[in-house]
């Protein structure tokens, strides 16, 4: 048998497991030339053995591909992905599924389309034909295109004339999460990656830790970090967009990620658990509601921290309200490069910290956590555990922490990162160039903790690819 067969079958055989999981739930294989998405439609839920054959589909297609077409043309179609973010990035941008709504599966033509969105018919119709290509979009006849179930994730929810008069609000709908994302990957990310090999060849740079100087300094000019540039005024639609897309994306994750991350019940009453660059305490208050004994604090710098005062102080947030007036959830301006001020917590938590920082800066932030613990005091790490595209096995991979979870492979699949698309992959490439952050392998977060005084106890994972942030717990290692 050969092995395109063997891709082929495992294909087929996995699909057949899926079809069945669509039919035990009642629902019908969506689609791509569905008018809308429709939330609970997809094929994927949380089932851990619907996402492994999704997974093996994914990886075996895609494997399949690159071994049958000719290979200089999947190295081009690489290079040449770009094109596809920026064509994206301009139909949100100019509102083209807004301006298709109305039209149903019969579509505009590309003149009317052009004329709603006020851009030149002969420069939209090669942007949206790629996407076509892509599925986002359909070519119903020629010149004329409709949405799908893919461009339908683009629509704000506003018409296209509500759009253009007012811009300034076009992500204000609860529908406008993809948009932003969409525009924000088409923007900054195109922009940083144009500008990755100029800040690792400068060799000033190139082995430097400090978050001013990756792509995004060259990209924007600046000395300034990204987090500092977003808050110049004039990048402040920038600095919206990209709390919305972050605020959307946490949608897609397993819901109950914080309630498992960590043994909360293993706690003593008034136990006190600190979330360390916390945000404006939207984890802390999922960790008190869940947990009514704890006090939870959240830290971060002082106008963010300001911010969430007055969100949860809100008459519209009575119940938070309750919870900071009962103690039981504060708010403490903290920048987590100086000591900590809360002395033997029970539990330091870091959401989504560490990997919007360098080696050198993360065992900072870890170390002044180290000298504020107490014996018993754990630190919970949330952070994607980045999987490594070869098989690791025992044999090959020293580290044993327990939880860790290996991901696995039918034969003959050989790339474990081709199952996840690339996101994780494609996430740490982010971090690198936003501030020379990183995502990290299990060794690396071995290796990082313990350098600083921790020693990984646990980890707890939803799956083994990253799709979903990982929990780590560590505790001091005694000085």
């Amino acid at each position: 048998m050969t092995s395109l067969t063997t891709l082929a079958q495992l294909i087929l055989k996995n699909c057949e497991a899926l079809d069945a999981s669509c039919v035990a739930r009642g629902i019908a294989v969506p689609s791509l030339d569905d008018l809308a998405y429709t939330p609970g439609s997809d094929v994927a839920n949380h089932d851990p053995a619907v996402g492994e054959a999704i997974r093996t589909v994914t990886n075996a297609a895609l494997q399949l591909l690159s071994t049958v077409r000719p290979t200089p043309l999947v190295l081009y179609s690489l290079a040449l992905g770009g094109t596809v973010s920026a064509a994206a990035h301009v139909a949100a941008e100019l509102h083209v599924a807004e301006a298709l709504k109305e039209s149903g599966e019969k579509g505009l033509h590309i003149n009317d389309i052009a004329a709603k969105c006020k851009t030149d018919p002969l420069k939209l119709a090669p942007i949206l034909r790629l996407l076509a290509s892509h599925w986002v979009f359909k070519e119903v006849t020629p010149d004329v295109f409709a949405n799908n179930r893919m461009s339908s994730l683009l629509d704000k929810g506003q018409s296209v004339e509500e759009l253009q008069k007012y811009p300034e609000s076009k992500y204000s709908k609860p529908s406008a999460g993809m948009a932003a994302g969409i525009n924000h990957f088409g923007d900054e990310t195109l922009k940083l990656s144009a500008h990755l090999y100029e800040a690792l060849s400068d060799p000033d740079w190139t082995f430097s830790s400090a978050s001013n100087k990756c792509a995004a300094n060259k990209a924007f000019n600046t000395d300034l970090t990204l987090w500092k540039f977003y808050e110049q005024p004039e990048q402040r639609e920038r600095y919206d967009r990209f709390k919305i897309m972050m605020a959307s994306a946490e949608k897609f994750q397993a819901p109950d990620l914080i309630s498992k991350s960590f043994d909360w019940m293993s706690l003593p009453k008034d136990a006190v658990v600190v979330d360390v660059g916390g945000g404006m305490g939207n984890i802390s208050m999922l960790i008190a509601k869940a947990n009514p004994e704890l006090k939870v604090v959240c830290q971060d710098l002082p106008e963010t921290i300001e911010t969430g005062k007055g969100r949860w102080n809100g008459k519209e947030r009575e119940g938070e309200a309750s919870m900071i007036a009962a103690g039981r959830v504060s708010l403490q301006a903290y920048d987590f490069f100086s000591a900590q001020p809360i002395k033997n917590a029970s539990v330091y938590f870091l959401k989504h910290v560490l990997h919007d920082w360098s080696d050198a800066a993360s065992l900072e932030i870890l170390r002044n956590i180290r000298a504020a613990a107490g014996p018993d005091t754990k630190l919970v790490v949330m952070d994607k555990v980045l999987p490594y595209t070869c098989l690791v096995s025992e044999d090959t991979d020293t580290t044993e922490v327990p939880g860790y979870m290996r991901p696995t492979l039918p034969a003959p699949l050989t790339n474990v990162g081709a199952a996840s698309a690339g996101f994780p992959y494609t996430a740490a490439m982010q971090m690198l160039m936003i501030g020379n952050g990183q995502e990290r392998t299990i060794n690396h977060f071995v290796r990082l903790l313990k350098e600083a005084g921790w020693k990984l106890e646990c980890v707890r994972q939803s799956d083994a690819l990253a799709q979903n942030p990982s929990s780590l717990t560590a505790v001091p290692i005694p000085i």
